[in-house]
């Protein structure tokens, strides 16, 4: 539409002259030069249609980050609800044990009552992280528009292969919220060149033909426009553009600073949790053997119930750590893949939900830097009746879960 300025322009009007008659006067002018209105215009014109397409982007992207945070929360909760079952199932078993003992007047009875409340205090715990997972549950199948069946953990990519200069750049080439500032700006000053054209001269070629009347003619000439606005309002016109400017290239400055913030505490988490994770993992396996051994040692008299029941609590610590840490190495690897542009609405799928498969995948990625995950087709939908969880990328095997 703005290039059509560039086009001649029509103009009729009608009248009557001084002897009472009626005339019409018809005008065909064609711009020679505006003083850099038209292009302005125009290059206003194309900022807002990039604009407006990159606020789509910006939008798909904060919407991908809300479910990813909802996800990894639903799926945090559910992977200390299994730690949590493991810890009831156990305080169980020993409750039953030392109930048995008590009963042959071998242990006291003080042995039980710590081992019940001992065993009161681990349903507790599930039953909160019950109530947890509906709620999470509630809030992924709100950000997703339909209610979840089941989550599973696809394979991660492999972000340590990546370093932080690298990741940087990429988010910052890519993200959608910059260049919808940097449209914002664009526009800003082609909107500067519009206001201080209005400040200058117009030079037009027109041609007029009236008709009727005492004296009917056509004149064609070159026009010299020069408009300043009431009391030089098109000076301070400008004045005023050039200050958006100055406004939309710190507010494009700040964003980058605050992308480059995020990118750099994702990739920091990313990294310490995949440590934790690794440090975890031998935790369990260490406590779980402590939790053994102390318990054939008090079989045999060498430690005491209280011993046995804090390794316990040990084991159930140690695994809620450990999927705290699983979960927080997964949610800082995919923000980056979102930030970076590796994952887009077009390749990420999230959870199965009833009426259709759905699971993370994590395909190859459309801009750099390049990856090494490979996606796995997910298999056909669930029975309705019979929800399961969509093994969609086989998960890395975590010790003690």
């Amino acid at each position: 539409m703005a290039n059509r300025q560039k086009l001649p322009a029509l103009v009729g009007q009608s009248g009557v002259d001084g002897l009472g008659n009626r005339t019409a006067t018809f005008r065909i002018e064609q711009a020679l030069w505006t003083g850099g209105r038209i292009d302005g215009e125009i290059s206003s014109a194309q900022a807002g249609i990039r604009r407006a397409d990159h606020v789509v982007a910006a939008a798909q992207n904060d919407i991908m980050l809300k479910v990813l945070n909802a996800f990894t929360e639903l799926a945090r909760v559910q992977a200390r609800q299994q730690a949590a079952r493991s810890n009831v199932d156990e305080h169980l078993r020993l409750a039953q044990m030392i109930e048995r003992r008590v009963d042959s007047n071998i242990s006291p009875a003080s042995d039980g009552v710590l081992a019940s409340a001992r065993f009161s205090q681990a349903k507790a715990e599930l039953n909160q992280l019950e109530a947890l997972a509906i709620r999470s549950r509630s809030t992924l199948g709100q950000a997703l528009g339909r209610p979840v069946v089941s989550i599973a953990l696809p394979e991660q990519r492999n972000m340590g292969q990546y370093s932080l200069e690298v990741l940087v750049k990429t988010a910052l080439d890519y993200a959608p919220s910059l260049q919808q500032l940097a449209a914002e700006l664009d526009a800003a000053r082609a909107d500067v060149e519009v206001k201080k054209s209005v400040a200058l001269p117009q030079v037009k070629l027109r041609v007029d033909r009236t008709v009727g009347g005492a004296f009917p003619n056509t004149q064609a000439y070159v026009a010299l426009e020069y408009q300043t606005g009431a009391g030089l309002s098109a000076y301070a016109a400008v004045r005023e553009a050039e200050a958006r400017v100055d406004a939309a290239a710190l507010q494009a400055e700040a964003a980058r600073r605050d992308l480059t913030d995020s990118v750099s505490a994702d990739w920091a988490d990313y990294r310490s949790f995949a440590v934790q994770v690794r440090d975890l993992e031998k935790q369990v396996e260490s406590t779980t053997s402590v939790f053994d051994s102390f318990v054939r040692q008090y079989a045999v008299g060498r430690k005491g119930w209280t011993d046995v029941l804090n390794a316990q609590r040990e084991v159930a610590q140690a695994r809620y750590q450990l999927a705290d840490a699983v979960w927080g190495q997964f949610r800082a690897a995919v923000r980056l893949q979102i930030v970076t542009g590796m994952v887009s609405p077009d390749n990420m799928l999230l959870v199965q939900s009833r009426d259709q498969t759905r699971s993370l995948v994590l395909a190859e990625p459309v801009a750099t830097p390049p990856a090494d995950a490979v996606a796995v087709t997910a298999p056909a939908p669930a029975p309705i009746s019979e929800p399961a969880v969509v093994p969609v990328l086989q998960a890395p095997a975590r010790t003690g879960w």
